[in-house]
């Protein structure tokens, strides 16, 4: 009876399978019990840091520059009102306790859309399906960086085993995180993920490892001095690859992004880590080991040096391709340089009659190498060497 019961499961799971995951499962509803939604972010914030993020919000507003991008950023900026939001918390004495409850309450609302974990909004994850995706989605990660580590085998449907049963997921957990002694990120409260302990995790703190991971061995293996990257979300391959190796890591990005960046690295990495564009440049001992965030414009004016570690996930072929090719320029002006890119290369039209452009698209030259994403179907991992 268990091997027909097994067999069924086996022939549903692959009936249901709809081939944006690497793996399929038979059986996770005893480790679906522990999803949920975060509610525990206890958001301990200075009047510093109140200061400081207001300052270089209102930084931002008065410096930015008039733009005409035509771009999925500047259709989610539009629909999302993320200036309303950075207007609402340049005056700090006014608006200091609305910060603090939106930040407490950020998972809940838009403005994370296209930043957040979750693949649903809040209010959908309502729906029993799509909590059930959701899950599907961080076990695949799960099993996938786990692999990538060495944790557990390669599945491989061609030599049978192409189901994925009876997976200890704490202990992977526990392999991945505690006895590397890798401290999570502070996401936002209200997102749904996987409970461990006191903690939770999301599908970007695996992405976010994975990345860092790879950012690591580049740094290492080549002799780099430092990192910077092309639009980060809200910094979680920072906040992960800032533990492996002590680096000065820059972040260049839009105005409502690089105020999420502030906040949340310097919840998760330590208000004294972190530098804002628009402070006093600490002296240079300190510099070489800052996490250092700029506004998108501000990359034209960064100095060019050697030795530097560019990379880009998620972003490029959804930019401007006009500011895509600047950007690309700029990084071919550092010599002896390497850039990392993990896009997709769908071509998708973004809402205004103008397809995306692809990384290949941008720089024509070879890469080192070129692969399939570890953790996502679809996705390009590829490398490339500025000499």
């Amino acid at each position: 009876m268990k091997k027909i019961i097994k067999n069924i499961n086996r022939i549903i799971s692959r009936l249901n399978h709809d081939f944006k995951n690497y793996h399929v499962f038979s059986a996770i509803k005893s480790s679906s019990k522990k999803f949920s939604f975060k509610k525990n972010l206890q958001v301990k914030i200075s009047n510093k840091f109140i200061d400081r993020i207001s300052a270089y919000a209102l930084y931002l507003k008065t410096n930015e520059p008039i733009k005409k991008n035509n771009d999925l950023w500047s259709v989610i900026e539009n629909q999302i009102d993320h200036k309303g939001f950075i207007d609402s918390i340049c005056d700090t004495q006014k608006n200091n306790k609305e910060l603090i409850k939106v930040l407490k309450d950020l998972g809940k609302t838009k403005l994370l859309w296209g930043y957040g974990t979750n693949r649903k909004s809040y209010n959908k994850l309502s729906n029993k399906k799509f909590k059930d995706d959701e899950k599907r989605f961080f076990f695949d990660y799960l099993i996938s960086i786990s692999e990538y580590y060495g944790n557990i085998k390669v599945f491989n449907p061609e030599q049978g085993g192409w189901l994925i049963e009876e997976v200890d997921y704490d202990d992977l957990i526990n392999k991945i995180f505690k006895k590397k002694k890798i401290s999570l990120f502070k996401t936002p409260n209200y997102y749904y993920g996987y409970k461990y302990k006191k903690e939770f995790i999301f599908l970007k703190d695996l992405k976010g490892l994975y990345a860092a991971e790879q950012l690591r061995n580049i740094y290492k293996n080549n002799d780099l001095s430092e990192i910077i990257e092309i639009g980060a979300g809200i910094g979680y391959t920072c906040h992960y690859l800032k533990q492996m190796i002590n680096t000065k890591y820059t972040i260049y990005d839009l105005p409502f992004s690089s105020i999420l960046q502030a906040i949340y690295l310097m919840i998760s990495h330590g208000e004294n880590n972190v530098h804002l564009d628009n402070e006093k440049l600490p002296n240079k001992k300190l510099s070489d080991k800052k996490i250092f965030i700029k506004p998108y414009w501000k990359i034209f004016e960064h100095k060019t040096k050697k030795n530097i570690l560019w990379f880009n996930e998620d972003s490029m072929p959804e930019i401007d391709l006009s500011l895509s090719k600047k950007y690309t320029k700029k990084i071919l002006e550092s010599k002896k340089s390497y850039f990392l890119s993990i896009n997709q290369e769908a071509r998708n039209d973004y809402g205004k009659g103008i397809k995306q452009h692809t990384v290949s698209d941008l720089l024509k030259t070879d890469s080192i190498y070129r692969t399939r994403d570890f953790l996502r179907p679809g996705y390009i991992e590829e490398l490339f060497k500025i000499s």
